[in-house]
Order: structure tokens, then C-alpha cells, then sequence
């Protein structure tokens, strides 16, 4: 049921609300009048689902939306500040659109949300402590450009937070500011220069991180039980507690730069990542599982770059098994490695555009589940003009996103009889 309001005063109150909401209203759309919408306006209205708030509003009170449980839709196109608590608990809210007008967020404005990802437009500079706080569902965050520091608290408890965007204006990252969240790989830029206590901690899926040197010193529980930790990249220079990083792989700044440079990558995230799995010495299946964010291309670029520090044929020839299919391999006959990858780049691209974005190593093992029914090597479903809308009839059933495979591969590296590795059985 819709409810258009349409009052005098430039202040949407809630005692108007109270006085003049109709049972049963699921949506609101305000009228072109309104300049605040005030605190506690709609607070607590479980049935709200959809809120369309004009451009001539600039400012949503403290608690407007608290814990509107329902609240699936807001349009918040002329805002300027968003008060501590607007949407605090709103947990059907899973997206928000941040105007460029926002410039200001303040204190668990979003805390306790259903956010799934967040983009946060370059308007904004600086936002309040424990902004974001326990939004269990975010999964990825890209900051302001313009911001200068991650506060206090501002993503501590989102759990399933597995990547965020740190842009090269912040200075400072503040207590907490990450704590418990679902990090995987973390890269500071050159730009912070300070880091607060406990800013990482609990991280408990963090197997890497990438301190600068500009960062001169780390507070005692910075990485404190982040159990997962197996690199962390940081300068001898920068000063800590010696007992900080026990059972870590320390590696200097500087080495990872001359492989990222050596080996062509474009950014610092791909270098780490492909060095840790390229001075592996015996490269498995479940390695690449362990980095769900690898794209099929990145897979294949791993490989070959892992062949040519190691130079082991037969693992290397497992490996395009897995990942080609058999078919490919099979194709190849007694084909030289090194002339395999050329017809795997020729055949399938290493790099097509339209599929790498999308594309990661458990999509494409679900897909070859599926290439054993069809007959066909994987590489022949997703061609390199191909999308997911034009693969052959039963692809889609195993495509990305999909959780319908004719087998589903549970992480093991034994998705059929291709996960064989050359010398180590089921990897």
C-alpha cells in the first residue's frame, strides 16, 4: 500500500507519521517539500518495504529507519548527511545507492543492515566511527577516493567481508577498523602512514597482507588471531613486536615488486598472489581453491609462469588437465608444455574480456562437471566471444553463479577423474 505525503513544514516529524500513516503502508514517497526527515520518524515499521525520499532533502534524522526490518528499497537522491542510526537494523536493506550529494555519514548509520556490497562515491571524506558495524552480508566494499581515514569500528564484525578497496588518500586506518571481518588478502597503499591496535584482528581467513614502508610501526594486536596468516610482505625497517608474526613467511617489499615487474602484472594484488602460488614447489589443485577470487586466465597465467621457475612437465601437465579439461590435453598429443599453453591462449584466450570478470576456479570446476556429459573440454563451452546467454544447451545448468552442476565439486580437487595430479594422486 502506498502512502504519499504531502505537508507544509520542511521537517517530515514523527509524530505527523504516528498521527497520519494508514495501516498497512508498505511504501512511501515523500513530496518535494521536505528538507529533514526527522529522528525516529519511521523507526521500528516492520512493514515498510520501499522508500522514494526527494532530491530537496538533505538530511535523514538520527534512527529515521531504525530497525524497519523490512525495508527492502530506499532512493536517497539529494541527501547530504545520514545521521547516526538511520538504517540501523534494517536487515532486508541489501543495497543502497550513495548520492554524490552525500557528504557525511555518521555513527552505525548503516550498522546491523543487510548490505551486501558497498560503493561509496568520491563526495565523501571523512564518515563517522562504527559506521558499517556487524553488516554480516557485506561482501565487498570500494571507498571514497577521497577519504582519509578508515575509522574506529567502521567494519569491525562484518563477517563475510572478503574484499575492500583501500584507495591511495587514506593516511590512517583506526582501532578496529577491520576487526573480525572476512579478509582474505589485504593490500595497504603507500599513502597510510599509521595503523591503529587491533585494526585486523580476528581476521581469521587472512593468508596475506602487504604493509608499506611508509607505515613505521605496528601496535602489538594489530594481527592478533588471524590464524590463517601464512605472508605477510613488510619492510625490515618497520617497527614491532618480535613475537608479532610467529610461523609467518616475511618477504620485503622489494621483492615483490621486481616479480610484479619480471612477470607483467598489472597490479600489486595479481603479484602477490601469483607469487605465492608460483614458488610453491609442488603446485596441487587445492591451492588454487584456497584463492577463490582467481580467475580461469589467472589460473592459467599461475601455471605458467610456475613451469617456468620449476620446470616439472608432468605436474604442469596435470595442472592444464584440471584446468583445460582432458579433452584439451588429449588434443594436444605428445605437444610440448610451453606449446600446449600457446594453443590453450590461441584456443580459449588467456584473457578474454568478457569472461574473466566473471569466471573464478569453482565456477569453471562446476563447469567441467558438467563437460563430461556434453563430451566436451570446458574450454569449448565458454569460447572467447562466448557468454554465459549464448553457451550450448546444458552449460548453463553449471555456469557461473550456479549451484546446479551435474556434480557439485566440493573444494577437494576431485571433481572427476581429470583432479588427478602427475604424482601426488587426488589433490
Amino acid at each position: 500500500m502506498l502512502w504519499e505525503i504531502n505537508i507544509d513544514g520542511d521537517v517530515l516529524t514523527q509524530k505527523y507519521v504516528n498521527d497520519n500513516m494508514p495501516e498497512g503502508t508498505t511504501e512511501i514517497r515523500i513530496s518535494g517539500g521536505v528538507k529533514e526527515i526527522g529522528h525516529d520518524a519511521f523507526s521500528g515499521r516492520d512493514n515498510l518495504i520501499a522508500v522514494n525520499i526527494p532530491a530537496s532533502t538533505e538530511k535523514i534524522g538520527m534512527r529515521a529507519f531504525q530497525n524497519c526490518s523490512s525495508l527492502q528499497r530506499v532512493n536517497i537522491s539529494g541527501v547530504k548527511t545520514i545521521c547516526s542510526s538511520a538504517f540501523e537494523g534494517c536487515q532486508s536493506l541489501q543495497g543502497i545507492n550513495i548520492p554524490n550529494s552525500v557528504t557525511n555519514i555518521e555513527y552505525k548509520a548503516f550498522a546491523s543492515s543487510g548490505l551486501v556490497s558497498l560503493v561509496m562515491p568520491n563526495s565523501i571524506e571523512d564518515i563517522d566511527m562504527s559506521v558499517f558495524y556487524n553488516c554480516c552480508n557485506l561482501r565487498t566494499v570500494n571507498l571514497s577516493h577521497s577519504l582519509k581515514t578508515i575509522p574506529i569500528g567502521v567494519f569491525e564484525s562484518c563477517s563475510s567481508l572478503e574484499h575492500i578497496n583501500i584507495p591511495d588518500s587514506v593516511t590512517y586506518i583506526g582501532n578496529t577498523a577491520l576487526k573480525g571481518c572476512g579478509l582474505r588478502q589485504l593490500i595497504i597503499p603507500d599513502s597510510v602512514t599509521s595503523i591503529g591496535d587491533q585494526a585486523f584482528r580476528d581476521c581469521s581467513e587472512l593468508s596475506a597482507a602487504y604493509i608499506p614502508e611508509s607505515v613505521k610501526r605496528l601496535e602489538r594486536f594489530t594481527f592478533n588471531q588471524c590464524r590463517s596468516l601464512q605472508v605477510v610482505i613488510i619492510s625490515n625497517e618497520t617497527e614491532r613486536d618480535a613475537e608479532i608474526f610467529n610461523n609467518v613467511t616475511i618477504i620485503e617489499p622489494s621483492v615483490i615488486h621486481d616479480f610484479q615487474h619480471a612477470h607483467h602484472c598489472e597490479t600489486l594484488q595479481e603479484a602477490i598472489t601469483y607469487y605465492r602460488l608460483s614458488t610453491i614447489e609442488a603446485l596441487q589443485v587445492q591451492h588454487f581453491h584456497d584463492m577463490p577470487h582467481l580467475s580461469v586466465a589467472d589460473v592459467l597465467n599461475v601455471i605458467q609462469i610456475h613451469h617456468k621457475m620449476h620446470r616439472n612437465d608432468n605436474q604442469t601437465t596435470g595442472l592444464l588437465r584440471w584446468v583445460m579439461g582432458s579433452h584439451f590435453v588429449d588434443s594436444c598429443g605428445g605437444m610440448e608444455v610451453s606449446a600446449m599453453f600457446g594453443k590453450a591462449r590461441g584456443g580459449y584466450d588467456c584473457a578474454p574480456s568478457n569472461t574473466q570478470q566473471f569466471l573464478t576456479v569453482k565456477d569453471f570446476a562446476n563447469m567441467r562437471s558438467a563437460s563430461r556429459s556434453l563430451s566436451q573440454s570446458p574450454a569449448a563451452i565458454f569460447q572467447t566471444n562466448a557468454s554465459p546467454a549464448s553457451a550450448p544447451d546444458g552449460a548453463s545448468a553449471a555456469g557461473p553463479n550456479s549451484s546446479s552442476s551435474s556434480r557439485e565439486h566440493d573444494g577437494s580437487g576431485a571433481a572427476d577423474s581429470d583432479s588427478k595430479g602427475p604424482s601426488s594422486g587426488k589433490v
